[in-house]
């Protein structure tokens, strides 16, 4: 009587366990972006301009944290909005395609 007992309760969790995959799996498959689109970032709309050295700037170097390159005088660069942080255009574009927040600090690129 116990095995049948054991049985039922390993085959009532098996089922169970099952179905809550199968169910994460669903959610994850279907799901769409926020109402207010904020899983998308419309890289075109963020500031881009080209990067100029400053003559009397003492402090280090920057670098594009994407990346790990310097910034050059000449560079196509990109700025986040909210954070104001800075980045090779085509590296926050990559970026941005997979993730809508910025690689520094993590705050929604979207502009609001």
């Amino acid at each position: 009587m116990m095995e049948f007992f054991i049985f039922g309760l390993w085959l009532f969790m098996g089922t169970t366990l099952i179905s809550a995959h199968a169910y994460v799996i669903w959610k994850v498959c279907n799901r769409e972006p926020n109402d207010n689109g904020s899983d998308v970032v419309d890289s075109k709309k963020l500031p881009c301009f080209e990067y100029k050295v400053e003559e009397k700037s003492n402090g280090p170097e920057m670098d594009c944290v994407v990346c790990l390159e310097s910034f050059k005088k000449g560079d196509l660069c990109k700025l986040l909005p909210i954070c104001k942080h800075t980045f090779h255009a085509q590296c926050i574009d990559s970026w941005l395609i997979k993730t809508p927040n910025c690689p520094i600090c993590r705050t929604c690129a979207n502009s609001k």
